[in-house]
């Protein structure tokens, strides 16, 4: 669990894994060769562990406290452009006048594997996906789930991370047993929203 939730008195109430999704990097439709390059990357990225120790680490701790990583890429050569958000911690944000979090390491060692320099801009999330397709950048990151709408427009390479839906609650009062008021809210939005497939009338 983030530290940082338990700093604002929050803790993890409820869990929807059905309503969750898998995170991959967007690629612009010819771009197969870059987004082989990454699954070939992201593989080795998986196997060694190093993608957990960055997650756990951006995940774990108060956020504060956190240094990102000193990552040595190329100065000189083609920069490798990604297309990402500024304000979403712990995946992209900027920290003290540098881009850190998740992704951004992910990116920074994506870059290092290719011996490409890495170029970050700032996009609104709505943003990404035409950013992409323009060609605007080489590939764009900030937990962009995988959708048969989305997967018309851009390539998706292997998912990175499966994110689920949660409900926070005040720490102390999330107790999850059979007759709990956070039971009953579980169950309602079980029946009403996933199983009678009524969630797709929000979307």
């Amino acid at each position: 669990m983030n530290v940082d939730l338990k700093k604002k008195g929050l803790e993890i109430a409820l869990r929807f894994p059905e309503l969750g999704g898998n995170a991959a990097v967007a690629f612009s439709k010819d771009a197969s060769e870059l987004c082989a390059q990454f699954n070939a990357f992201l593989k080795d990225l998986k196997e060694s562990g190093t993608l957990d120790a960055i997650v756990d680490k951006w995940s774990s701790k108060c956020l504060d406290t956190v240094k990102p990583a000193v990552i040595p890429l190329p100065k000189e050569g083609k920069p490798l452009v990604v297309g990402t958000i500024a304000s979403d911690a712990p995946l992209s944000m900027i920290v003290n006048n540098q881009w850190a979090g998740i992704e951004i390491e992910m990116m920074q060692l994506f870059g290092a594997y290719l011996g490409r320099p890495v170029q970050f801009q700032n996009y609104d999330f709505a943003a990404l996906i035409p950013a992409v397709t323009s060609k605007r950048v080489d590939l764009a990151v900030s937990f962009i789930f995988i959708t048969e709408e989305r997967a018309q427009q851009v390539l998706f390479s292997d998912a990175y991370f499966f994110c689920e839906s949660i409900c926070l609650g005040k720490s102390g009062e999330a107790d999850v047993s059979k007759n709990s008021f956070w039971q009953k809210v579980s169950d309602g939005f079980q029946k009403n929203l996933v199983q009678e497939d009524r969630w797709k009338l929000l979307v």
